[in-house]
């Protein structure tokens, strides 16, 4: 193994610092459970002067999903659901669902979502989005929720989902894959079948026994100096500026505990806490010695869970060579993929930060930023690039 050439994969974060790209982040490099390499670069804060340091607090908003994973199938193994159950049987909202056709008919759908549907990402359901008649109607709920709630009204997390059913489906059940809200509905079956809110499930079983304890909903006043600020590029001013809204639902910019525990892209963590969850994913369910999920639970978030003709639109620049699994990406065609080994498996953030595991080489690399958009995927498959040249 040849750490010197780890410095390579800071060399990309730097560049992208010193380039006005990013105004900071952190890149972390484990192997067989251990550090090999990190590097921190640039200002978690601008405005406050507050550097990137390894105890740094990140909004990971996508990379929640993968922590959404484990949660749902902690309650598989226990005997709670079946992957194949209706959606329906827990939130009797989603009976009955439509589909908004294209020429804005809204129509039966021919079968009920299932559970597996919503974790993998077929279900129909999708995003508010202003693109398409779909994603429209659904940036109508959000908006209203969002209206509601910047009038004091707390709306939580189960609540958010029934209305959201109501939305018509941009497809049909199974018909293929589309980015949705898939991760928010399952943090709300977890409340239904738990009794808990998702918060306090998540703490009682995944972050108290991994020792997550900087991960959250939002950031207490006491760790305030720890948080990072997120940013966005002005096409106008050509420079980063801070983000002065927020989306999807979520409100307060992760500042204060939120009614709605979103669990697609809700939550806040820094590098050595999503390694503890990396560490538990690697080695198939197990962290300290402790079963978290079955091998079952881990497989099945970590395996291509995709028909052919689903994967047709699961096309994104991150994701090539990739199949989709129980919210997260798992690499099918090394060739394609261009890095890595086969069976590699993460997902990423809307403001940049990036998660993969790959059980080949027991190698996890975590990369944080927060710009908005991030870079697609041609930072981390540099950097993968890097790390498979030095360990080889």
């Amino acid at each position: 193994m040849n750490l010197d050439m780890l410095k390579e994969v800071g060399d990309i974060l730097d560049g992208q610092v010193k380039k006005g790209e990013v105004v900071g982040g952190a890149v972390a490099v484990f192997k067989d459970g251990e550090q090999i390499y990190r590097h921190n670069s640039g200002f978690a804060d601008r405005e406050r002067g507050i550097p990137v340091r390894d105890d740094t607090i990140y909004r990971i908003y996508s990379m929640t999903k993968p922590i959404t994973a484990a949660a749902v199938m902690i309650l598989y193994d226990r005997g709670l659901f079946k992957l194949e159950d209706k959606l329906s049987d827990y939130i009797p909202e989603f009976a009955h669902p439509t589909v908004l056709m294209s020429d804005g008919r809204e129509v039966p759908a021919e079968s009920e979502i299932t559970i597996r549907q919503t974790l993998d990402m077929t279900s129909g359901l999708c995003y508010p989005d202003q693109s398409y008649p779909a994603g429209r109607k659904m940036e109508e709920v959000y908006s209203e929720i969002a209206r509601e709630s910047d009038a004091g009204k707390r709306v939580g997390t189960l609540e958010v989902i029934r209305r959201a059913a109501k939305s018509p489906l941009a497809y049909q059940p199974g018909e293929k894959w589309m980015y949705g809200i898939g991760a928010d509905v399952a943090g709300a079956l977890v409340e239904v079948l738990t009794g808990m809110s998702y918060r306090e499930y998540l703490k009682k079983e995944i972050f108290e026994p991994l020792g997550m304890a900087d991960t959250d909903f939002y950031v207490p006043q006491e760790k305030m100096d720890r948080f990072s600020e997120m940013y966005i590029y002005n096409e106008e001013s050509k420079q980063l500026e801070t983000i002065p809204w927020q989306h999807l639902g979520l409100r307060g910019f992760f500042k204060e505990l939120p009614a709605f525990e979103s669990g697609g892209a809700g939550l806040v963590s820094t590098i050595d806490d999503y390694k503890k969850f990396a560490d538990m994913m690697m080695n198939r369910g197990v962290y300290g010695g402790k079963r978290i999920l079955s091998e079952e639970a881990a497989d099945l978030i970590t395996h291509n869970n995709l028909t052919p003709s689903q994967a047709e639109t699961f096309n994104w620049d991150q994701c090539r060579g990739c199949g989709y699994s129980i919210l997260n990406r798992c690499v099918i065609d090394l060739e394609a993929a261009g890095a890595g080994n086969l069976g590699d498996y993460g997902w990423d953030g809307w403001l940049g930060s990036y998660y993969s595991n790959d059980p080949t080489d027991k190698v996890t690399l975590i990369y944080m930023i927060q710009r908005a958009g991030g870079f697609g995927s041609w930072p981390c498959l540099k950097m993968k690039e890097m790390i498979y040249k030095a360990i080889k």
